[in-house]
């Protein structure tokens, strides 16, 4: 990218989109039209999430929206948050983290537990060079000048679709996260399971 021409955040992410989603469609994914912004996911800042993807039923507009965490600035960083909530767009949040998320996400180079995959490194040699050619992420972290103190969330799993939370008791959390009633999906693991 050349040096005189900076682009703006919301340009950076998009062009970033635009970029993952040619990688994508190296390996027959059809990335669909998605929003993108720099916000807090639905966690806030007290959460882990630094991505979020909400799915087309949940969005009026019809389309996946995403969020990349304000608490990020690096750009490799959020190239690799980029193409991990765009494997939830590709399969509209139907699968949460499980098979058919795993395997869009290890054909595309993804790697790691499946709810924190980050790219391996032939596809972090490719961040880089996407990174290198439309310039650094336009965005400086926020860094909350106050830690909010909260009570230890206690462990519960919440469908990605429709949001029906189930509380978890401890003695089942190696067991994982129940299949959701209403959407016959794999739950996400929320709250504290450790």
């Amino acid at each position: 990218m050349n040096d005189a021409i900076q682009i703006g955040r919301q340009t950076w992410l998009e062009t970033a989109v635009t970029y993952a989603s040619a990688e994508f469609k190296k390996h027959g994914f059809a990335v669909p039209e998605v929003r993108i912004s720099c916000g807090f996911p639905s966690t806030g800042q007290r959460g882990s999430r630094i991505g979020e993807c909400w799915s087309t039923k949940i969005c009026s507009c019809g389309l996946n929206e995403i969020f990349v965490s304000p608490l990020i600035d690096d750009s490799d960083e959020v190239l690799g948050v980029i193409f991990h909530e765009l494997v939830h767009a590709v399969d509209d949040c139907k699968s949460g983290h499980g098979a058919a998320f795993k395997k869009i996400a290890t054909t595309i180079g993804l790697t790691g537990k499946m709810i924190h995959a980050h790219p391996n490194d032939e596809l972090g040699k490719r961040v880089k060079l996407i990174v290198a050619e439309i310039g650094p992420y336009p965005h400086k972290r926020l860094i909350p000048k106050t830690r909010i103190t909260i009570k230890r969330q206690r462990p519960y799993a919440e469908c990605s679709e429709c949001g029906y939370r189930v509380p978890m008791l401890k003695k089942f959390l190696d067991v994982g996260p129940p299949i959701c009633p209403k959407d016959n999906i794999m739950m996400m693991p929320e709250g504290h399971w450790d």
